[in-house]
């Protein structure tokens, strides 16, 4: 246990508590909301599906004509291939 990373640890302990699922999926929508620069709001993430919420209809249809591009780099930014599918809705 000496050499185990804080991260390790935070993991281990998330798991034990139920909560791991919960802080992956609020991590994946701050890194989200990183990557939006405002274009967007996330609202959700699970099993592999980003929701996030756009201001207009234009926005909306942007973000979709962009949605590969997005995926690729919020999953570059967490390292890893965890966002498969975007759902857009429109929000104000």
């Amino acid at each position: 246990m000496g050499d185990e990373k804080v991260s390790q640890i935070l993991k281990r302990r998330l798991l034990s508590k139920g909560l791991f699922r919960q802080a992956h999926s609020a991590r994946v929508c701050a890194i989200s909301d990183e990557v939006g620069g405002g274009e967007f709001v996330s609202v959700s993430y699970k099993n592999g599906v980003l929701k996030i919420k756009s201001k207009s209809g234009a926005s909306a249809y942007l973000l979709k004509v962009k949605q590969q591009e997005l995926i690729h780099k919020i999953n570059d930014t967490l390292g890893s291939q965890v966002v498969k599918r975007v759902v857009i809705c429109l929000g104000d």
